[in-house]
Formats: structure tokens, sequence, C-alpha cells
């Protein structure tokens, strides 16, 4: 399978996705290049799946003779109808695509798209099932436009052949580029004029649930996240009184802290004036859900709930990720993520991970940096700790120490 493939896969996820997509982009930006995105939408990628197509490429990948056949009597011979106020429509024979809501459904399309990477370089093509994004980067960012029209070229081509759609009205790219690199004014769309496709650039899109923007500064996300936030003080103003502690605690969980810390370790980069933006919201969420005066101090709130602040949310989810990387948890292109130092240089504690060296403060924010520079200053006690929950809780718990310490030296 694809390294790049994130989706359905055992150990991957889309915030393993969103990690190795922007520590790219984080790297190529240090290198001191521009970094163009097309993000591809595909129209009913999984209805449009060719079954004799998809049977070529389960030969070619050894699923031969019998099991080959048992595969065809599956995709075959079915039949769909629609029913409407008791009315059934007239049964059709479906000829095209995979089961969905079946298991098989999602696997039997990662084979078919599995070679899509084959058409381009390997290393640009980030997938995620069918959601399908495509990276180029130059230093000159003419070179850059026209790297990028042959890679959309080579995708286009490859989806004619497989009988798959791309939607150009859906598909978009953005310009990954550091603040203080030019930019031309006029840069709008993106022309491809063999193929009659005109691709519009935006400066942010969502991507696996995380608004991306073209100098991952992620105010986007940031004001989405507490937009999303927003709706809950009417309704925890409406049951405040009819809860009690422990289920308010569960009601945060389910519906704040689910919202806050997905996608963090990516996003928790924002510069503090936009982190504290999310941390208001949750102290004013967690004061009116639990009845809890306005000048409660955000240490003595957190103290007190057992909860961690956005801020610690974001480097406990940030170690967490070092620890399963260590531990190998982690999907193959992650297990070198990390490196020990070299145990026979004693001027380092055991368990330390070397900081490789960058140009900029973008270059620093990439997790492999900051994830190893958190992973250095944490108690060496910690790094004893094989399993995932172990780990996690003891992590936390010295965060809740810390809470109550800061409370003690006022």
């Amino acid at each position: 399978m694809y390294t790049f493939q994130f989706g359905f896969r055992n150990l991957h996820s889309t915030t393993l996705a969103l990690i190795e997509l922007v520590d790219s982009v984080r790297r190529l930006f240090d290198e001191g290049n521009y970094v163009l995105g097309i993000f591809i939408d595909f129209t009913k990628a999984f209805d449009t799946v060719d079954h004799d197509i998809l049977l070529y490429k389960l030969d070619n990948y050894g699923i031969r003779g019998h099991a080959n056949d048992f595969l065809r009597s599956y995709l075959t011979n079915r039949t769909q109808y629609t029913v409407i106020n008791g009315h059934h429509s007239t049964p059709k024979k479906i000829s095209y695509g995979v089961p969905q809501g079946s298991v098989l459904g999602p696997l039997l399309f990662l084979i078919y798209i599995n070679d899509l990477y084959r058409s381009v370089s390997e290393r640009i093509l980030r997938l995620f099932a069918d959601d399908t994004s495509l990276f180029n980067h130059d230093r000159n960012l003419t070179k850059l436009v026209t790297k990028a029209k042959e890679s959309f070229r080579d995708i286009f081509n490859w989806c004619v052949s497989n009988k798959l759609t791309i939607n150009g009205d859906k598909t978009c790219f953005i310009l990954f580029h550091a603040r203080n690199k030019p930019m031309p004014l006029n840069f709008k769309e993106l022309h491809i004029e063999e193929l009659g496709i005109t691709l519009k650039r935006v400066k942010s899109h969502s991507y696996l649930g995380l608004i991306l923007d073209e100098n991952l500064n992620w105010h986007d996300h940031v004001d989405f996240v507490c937009r999303s936030l927003v709706k809950y003080f009417g309704i925890f103003n409406r049951i405040k009184h009819f809860v009690s502690r422990k289920i308010s605690r569960q009601l945060y969980f389910a519906f704040v802290y689910s919202r806050i810390q997905y996608g963090i370790e990516v996003y928790g980069n924002a510069s503090k004036y936009y982190l504290s933006k999310i941390q208001t919201m949750q102290n004013k969420l967690l004061k009116l859900l639990l009845r809890l005066d306005y000048r409660t101090s955000t240490d003595d709130l957190h103290s007190q709930l057992q909860i961690l602040k956005v801020r610690d949310i974001f480097e406990v989810n940030i170690l967490n990720f070092v620890n399963n990387c260590l531990m190998g948890n982690c999907p193959l292109y992650f297990e070198s993520y990390f490196t020990l130092y070299d145990p026979r240089y004693n001027f380092r504690r055991v368990g330390d991970l070397h900081i490789d060296r960058t140009r900029t403060n973008i270059g620093a924010s990439a997790i492999n940096i900051l994830g190893a520079s958190l992973w250095n200053n944490i108690d060496v006690s910690l790094h004893e700790f094989k399993r995932r929950k172990c780990f996690k809780k003891s992590l936390i718990k010295s965060y809740l120490n810390n809470y109550r310490q800061l409370i003690l030296d006022r």
C-alpha cells in the first residue's frame, strides 16, 4: 500500500495525515520554498469504480483464480431501487462502484486508487481514501507553476484511464508561502489550457476537518473552533441547574474538549493571542456549566475540575505522539521521526532526543523539532512508560500537579 495513504488503515488516522502534511510544508518553508497544494475533488469516487479495472488490478496484486472469481461474483449482478411513499422504482443493475457500508468497500477502493502515485512523483501526493492532495515546491514561483500544471495533467490522465472524474469546480489550490516571501498580486487562477480546466486559488481550505491557510498561522481554524463552541453557551445555560458535576464534566469532554483537541497537534502552534481565544471560551463554558464564580482563576478552575488548559492539551498530545513513535505504535514513515541521543555521550539524560537545527521559526515549529524539545524537558521517569495509556495518564497527572503548585506558590 502507498506509504502516504492514511485512510482506512491500521495505526493511520486523520491526525497523523495532517501532522505529516503540515510538517512537510514547514520543512519546505524552512528551505526557502514556495509550496503549491492542489486539493482534488473526485465526483462520486466510490460509486464510479469500474469493476473490470478493479478486478484486473486485484489480479496484478496476486488475487487470482478462484479468489478473483469470488470477488467478481461479489461485485457483479447487484441491483438497486428506490422507495418513496410506498412506491417502488424499477430495479436497475449496478455496473459501477464498490458496495458501501461493507468492510470490503473501503479496502477495494484503496486497492483501486493505490497506483495513482505512480503517475506523479511519489513524495508529492497525499491520500486519505478519496481525499487527494497534490503538492509541488520550488524556490522559483514560475517553475513551481509549471511543475504544478504537469503534475495535475498526469493525475487527470490517470483518472481518464481509470474512469474517475475530477470535479473542476470544487478542486482548488493554495500557494503556501512564508510571510516574508514576495507574492504576485494577480496570481488568482491556474489555467491548464489543454484540459480546458481552470483551478481557483484560495487562501484557506478545509482539509480533513482542519482549515489550512497559506501562511500556516491557523487564524481561520481558531476562529472556526470558537464559532463552533459559541452555540453551547445557550445549551449549557438551559441545563446547568439539572446536571451533576460528573455529568457536567462528561458534557465538557463530549462537546467542548472533542472540538478543541482535534488536530491541536497541528494548529496548537498558533500565536498565543489566538490560542488564548480558545482558552477564554473554554473557561467561560466551564464556569457556566458548573455554576462557578466568573472571577475564578484559570489555575483554580482547572485544578478543581482536573481538566487541562488548551496549551497543555497541545503539549500532552504532542508528547503522546512522540511516545507512540518511539514505541513503534505509528505508521512506518514516523518510525525514524525522532532519534535518541547516543548513550556514549554523558552530557545528555538517558532517553533524550536529538533536535535538528532549523533556519526559521516556522521550521522550528515542526513536530519532530518541537516534540523532541518537549520530550527532553519532561521528567525522565516518564520516559520509562511503555504502555500508551499509562504514559498519557501519568503525563496529565504531572500537568495537573503543576496547577496545584502554582496555586500554592501565590
